[in-house]
């Protein structure tokens, strides 16, 4: 437990327990005032903005291992529903994959910075989109979350999640998200950093990509094209239609939207010299066969 940073000696040859340890693991955060500040709070909203009645806000009461499945638990009881019939039977659904909460949850309190004063993880759930806020700002670009390895300004607390398989050392978090994304039909994530103190990751309800905005369509495309890259794959025109189920006559419509997402620079063509018609594309930090 010295190795893990979690005792440290006192005199007399007694161990006093570390700050690392007791927000890991305390079973009552009152007990350490200061760190119950840096428990994730949960906060549900009446409709779609901070406007609204606010009709559950909660802080985390356990150390965050101890109270990690409390914390997923807390959003998944809370988030919106849809019934589903698919086998005769009525079923609940999320209408938000759990695994995309829990990872992004994860994610914000391994890479959250305690020099920012005044702020703690925070999940708000509204009836069409959840927003996921931590402390500090990426230490990676934003566009690179999913390609590059991860780097942790806690490089304790990230190595003792991992230990109770919480976070991977991989790096595979964002993959697991935009996947979870996909695989239900949602817009991809959108990442800002409205300031140097804060990062903030918003997902939002289910949304046909005809219904999609320019940007949610870039987006969605983007994040697309770097879980293909990262599997040594491209996309197409016919890929996307496929993820996005849509049918043929929907081939002018993607046609578009990668033009749109190549006007942003969020993504390439793979090989400048084949046809528009069979192009593949790429992110704009991939290579295509042109890079040396």
């Amino acid at each position: 437990m010295i190795e893990d940073k979690l005792l440290k000696r006192s005199v007399k040859d007694n161990f006093d327990i570390t700050n690392l340890a007791a927000y890991a693991f305390a079973k009552d955060m009152n007990q350490f005032p200061n760190l119950k500040k840096r428990t994730v709070r949960i906060t549900q909203y009446q409709g779609n903005q901070k406007l609204d009645t606010a009709i559950f806000d909660v802080r985390g009461r356990m150390g965050i291992i101890n109270g990690f499945k409390n914390i997923v638990a807390n959003v998944m009881n809370r988030v919106p529903y849809k019934e589903n019939y698919s086998d005769g039977k009525r079923k609940d659904i999320p209408i938000f994959p759990e695994i995309a909460i829990r990872e992004l949850i994860a994610n914000e309190l391994v890479h959250q910075d305690f020099t920012v004063e005044g702020m703690s993880p925070t999940v708000e759930i509204f009836s069409n989109k959840l927003v996921f806020t931590n402390p500090g700002s990426p230490l990676i670009p934003t566009e690179r979350f999913l390609d590059v390895p991860p780097i942790s300004r806690n490089n304790d607390l990230a190595d003792l999640m991992e230990k109770f398989h919480i976070v991977e050392s991989r790096g595979t978090g964002i993959d697991k998200v935009v996947n979870a994304l996909e695989n239900n039909g949602l817009p991809s994530l959108d990442i800002k950093v409205p300031t140097s103190t804060s990062t903030v990751i918003t997902i939002k309800s289910a949304k046909s990509f005809k219904d999609m905005s320019i940007t949610e369509r870039t987006n969605s495309i983007y994040w697309n094209a770097c879980l293909r890259y990262v599997e040594d794959k491209q996309i197409s025109n016919k890929s996307l239609r496929d993820t996005f189920k849509l049918q043929s006559r929907d081939s002018s419509l993607v046609s578009k939207a990668v033009n749109n997402a190549i006007e942003a620079k969020k993504i390439k063509i793979y090989d400048p010299n084949v046809g528009r018609k069979f192009s593949k594309y790429i992110p704009f930090w991939g290579k295509n066969v042109t890079d040396n």
